[in-house]
């Protein structure tokens, strides 16, 4: 029932019933956030970039790395800059890199984690755009590179245990369904507007199968696969 207020300098833990319990100051802005059962993880951007593990009694910063967070087996994946990451938490937390990469730009790429403990991991550098998957040891299964198919900024979603990538480019949004038996990549939906709002360009989960899409300034579509199709019901 507490509550966590985070701006661009600091974080506050508030109780259920408003008062306050502690606050931190933070050097950048946040980033991403993983909420287990036991505590919130969260990171913040830039150069000082950090990873937080937050409990109701108090904040710890555990890792002196920024970027982008998803689950594992005990630990954390977290995708940096320059690097897939593993947070392991044991005794004491511990950041080991397990696979370095070309220095990329976090809003063009993404990580999921995915149902049999693997990890995809969509990353854009200077020379290309890649696909990768990692398994649960951290070990390079497949890479791909799509940089001829896709452009701007990328999310990955997982709908009824399956990976897909939305990616968001002047005005359009396109999702696509990943065949990670072939690599292919399959167009599912398109949709956008003529007076697009980039900020407002987002996709999130309704449900374990449903994902709500929003365009900026144009449709908002609920997206729900059918049998190994997927459709999109379109809405005002």
């Amino acid at each position: 029932g507490d509550l966590l207020v985070v701006t661009r300098s600091s974080m506050t833990a508030v109780s259920s019933t408003g008062t306050t319990l502690w606050s931190e100051s933070l050097n950048s802005p946040l980033l991403d956030w993983h909420l287990s059962d036991d505590a919130l993880y969260l990171t913040t951007d830039g150069n000082n970039g950090r990873l937080w593990r937050v409990q109701s009694s108090q904040a710890e910063m555990i890792a002196e790395l920024g970027g982008k967070i998803a689950p594992r087996n005990n630990g954390l994946w977290l995708y940096q800059r320059e690097g897939l990451y593993q947070i392991d938490f044991g005794d004491a937390p511990t950041a080991n890199l397990v696979y370095p990469l070309s220095s990329g730009a976090l809003n063009r790429g993404d990580l999921l984690a995915l149902p049999d403990g693997s990890l995809l991991l969509a990353h854009a550098d200077f020379a290309d755009r890649r696909l990768l998957q990692f398994d649960e040891n951290g070990r390079l299964t497949w890479e791909r590179s799509y940089r001829a198919e896709i452009s701007g900024d990328v999310t990955l979603h997982l709908v009824n245990g399956r990976p897909y990538l939305a990616a968001s480019s002047s005005g359009l949004y396109t999702f696509y369904q990943l065949d990670q038996s072939q690599n292919r990549l399959t167009v599912v939906f398109e949709g956008g507007s003529r007076t697009p709002a980039s900020n407002e360009m987002w996709v999130t989960a309704v449900s374990d199968n449903q994902l709500l899409i929003n365009v900026g300034g144009g449709p908002l579509a609920l997206f729900e696969p059918v049998s190994d199709n997927a459709s999109a019901q379109s809405q005002n």
